[in-house]
């Protein structure tokens, strides 16, 4: 009867076939007969959709094809008078008139005529616009076909129709009951939708009815989610026990794969994440599944080299990260011909402000019209949250391609690591950071050359300064961690010349961190020395003066240095000497001075250094009582 039905019609025929089922759904929603639909469709059919009308065959009528339509519309569409259940018509006896109008016995007519495949997901979904919201909660106790839900939600997320998700799937998860595992991807989905309305305290509170309430399944994702969650807060700990539970829950689901994985390479284990990648490789490859093999070839990459593993898949799944990945690699291949676009003007011991040249300027000028600038807080070395420089990144990735000036700004690189930092897939970006900060550094040592300035002072007082010594000092922070000997000594090399020479005043709190590398490097008398320059400092100098003393035989000056240190700081000492003490609740946001929170951190750090001088804590507890 149509003259045309490839199922690739084009967009105005779709659009006709969508405004007949709305239309239809209506005439269902108010309680329309299956006769009184049907004939409004044969009736008005080709005047609403023009388009479909178009492409019916004039010789069988279009009338009749616009019926039939119509037939195959009330068979495929929910009915609310029936509590949501479909009930489809009677096939007509094979001599009775034929359904479609013409006249003739049913088996000379329709009765070898296929009906239309619509689906009862395709009428729910125009059931669903053409009733008013408050009546979508009554789905809940119907007996509604719960894959015509799914579908109907599916749709709606592949087209980013979020709060219509959470209005009709929130009444399925508001009861106190237990959750069915049938209900296990309508959460998925209400779960995608409230992290893309930005609704992160129901999304937590949905994860955790999930764990408390609901079956196998239904726990699986509720621990999944909670896995996600809490390292996007960067909870990793927190992290790791949610992906165990989903383990427990679900040991076998491929998806778990992505998750330990990603959560061991933001923890730092390298090491482990190779051993589970190819753990993981070996149990998907007895699933001979061929739908899993861009997941096992990932797994390989994954052993081969975790964080340019999770990078490259990061660029491919978003393209401007793709962008500044080729960006930040073809610079990396320069590191070693660093170019000064910075003029200095030394005077009294210090460099003055780091002054952009004039190509530099002109760049940097268009480059503050496209970045949302937004520095990290105080002397903060990382940016907790701008997320508004990936609402249109491609702004300023495009400024960066046609000035290439700018990648020797330190006010850039600044703002990319920030924006690093806050790109909302937790470690994808990893190995872009210290190509950015290993740039950094030999800019600024370029600099420093340029100008015969590198004995100089180059303050954190002059604003124009604080872009290069906030890298220097992240640098060094993260770099005393690594993995790499060879890094941790470069690190601890930087952060000496940094409190020696470039910024004495410490603004970023190095010191405590550079005493502890004298007196673990067998250089206790220099840590005095170094001390010394900061006289009644805060708890982490005072502590390691007292230790730098001991360390260096002096024993009169380490017990006098001992005393006050406990004296004023009684929570540092008491928590450094404790065999196994409690942790604290801490804070995100800091701790005060002087407090248990300090003292945890204090022993977190140093306890170590302490610990390698023989004998140290023994005397230091002697000492004070």
């Amino acid at each position: 009867m149509a003259r045309n039905q490839n199922i690739d019609a084009p967009e105005d025929f779709q659009s006709d076939m969508n405004i007949l089922m709305f239309i239809f759904a209506g005439l269902v929603w108010r309680n329309a007969t299956a006769d009184e639909a049907i004939m409004h469709m044969a009736k008005h059919g080709a005047a609403i959709a023009p388009t479909v009308a178009a492409q019916i065959d004039r010789s069988a009528g279009v009338d009749s094809f616009f019926r039939i339509l119509g037939r195959s519309m009330w068979n495929a569409t929910p009915q609310p008078a029936l509590d949501y259940r479909i009930k489809k018509l009677a096939e007509p006896g094979r001599n009775d008139p034929c359904f479609c109008g013409s006249l003739r016995k049913y088996k000379q007519c329709c009765a070898s005529a296929m009906e239309l495949p619509i689906s009862p997901a395709l009428m729910l979904n125009q059931l669903l616009m053409v009733m008013p919201r408050k009546y979508w909660a009554d789905l809940v106790h119907s007996h509604i076909n719960l894959d015509w839900i799914f579908h109907v939600a599916w749709q709606w997320r592949e087209k980013g129709e979020y709060e219509n998700i959470v209005h009709l799937l929130e009444p399925w998860f508001k009861h106190e009951k237990s959750i069915p595992n049938q209900h296990a991807e309508l959460l998925n989905i209400l779960l995608d939708a409230y992290l893309e309305e930005n609704k992160p305290r129901k999304r937590k509170s949905l994860a955790q009815a999930a764990i408390s309430r609901g079956e196998r399944e239904v726990q699986y994702v509720g621990w999944q989610r909670m896995a996600l969650i809490e390292m996007d807060a960067g909870n990793l700990t927190a992290s790791r026990h949610a992906i165990n539970e989903a383990m427990r829950a679900s040991p076998d689901n491929p998806d778990l794969a992505l998750l330990e994985i990603q959560c061991l390479i933001a923890e730092g284990k390298d090491a482990i994440a190779r051993e589970r990648a190819n753990f993981w490789h070996l149990k998907l490859q007895k699933l001979r599944n061929p739908d899993l093999q861009d997941r096992m070839d990932w797994l390989l990459a994954i052993a081969n080299d975790p964080q340019q593993a999770m990078l490259n898949a990061t660029s491919l799944a978003d393209a401007s990260i793709g962008r500044l990945q080729a960006q930040i690699q073809t610079l990396s291949k320069s590191l070693d011909k660093p170019q000064c676009y910075y003029r200095l003007v030394p005077f009294e011991g210090s460099t003055g402000p780091l002054t952009p040249i004039e190509e530099l300027r002109k760049a940097l000028l268009k480059w503050n019209k496209v970045f949302p600038v937004n520095k990290p807080p105080s002397t903060h070395v990382s940016l907790a949250n701008n997320q508004a420089a990936w609402d249109n990144p491609n702004a300023w990735l495009t400024v960066l391609e046609k000035q290439p000036v700018l990648w020797h700004s330190f006010d850039v690189i600044d703002d990319i690591v920030g924006a690093l930092d806050s790109y909302d897939v937790f470690g994808a970006t990893e190995p872009l950071t210290p190509l950015l900060l290993k740039h950094a550094e030999a800019l600024f040592n370029k600099a420093m050359d340029a100008h015969q300035a590198s004995a100089l002072k180059c303050e954190w007082g002059f604003l124009e300064n604080r872009p290069a010594l906030r890298l220097l000092a992240r640098k060094a922070l993260d770099d005393k961690n690594s993995r790499n000997a060879v890094d941790r000594e470069a690190a601890f090399n930087l952060m000496l010349r940094m409190v020696e020479t470039i910024n004495p005043n410490d603004n970023h709190g190095l010191r405590d961190l550079v005493l502890a590398g004298l007196i673990a490097r067998n250089k206790a008398e220099d840590a005095i020395a170094l001390a010394a320059q900061y006289p009644e400092d805060m708890a982490g100098v005072e502590f390691n003066r007292v230790l730098a003393f001991y360390a260096a035989g002096r024993m009169d000056e380490a017990n006098e240095a001992a005393k006050y240190a406990c004296t004023r700081y009684p929570h540092i000492y008491k928590m450094l000497v404790a065999k196994s003490p409690r942790q604290p609740k801490l804070n995100d946001y800091g701790y005060a001075l002087g407090s248990p929170q300090e003292a945890w951190l204090y022993r977190e750090n140093f306890l170590a250094v302490w610990q390698s001088q023989s004998g140290a804590l023994h005397w230091l507890k002697t000492t004070v009582k």
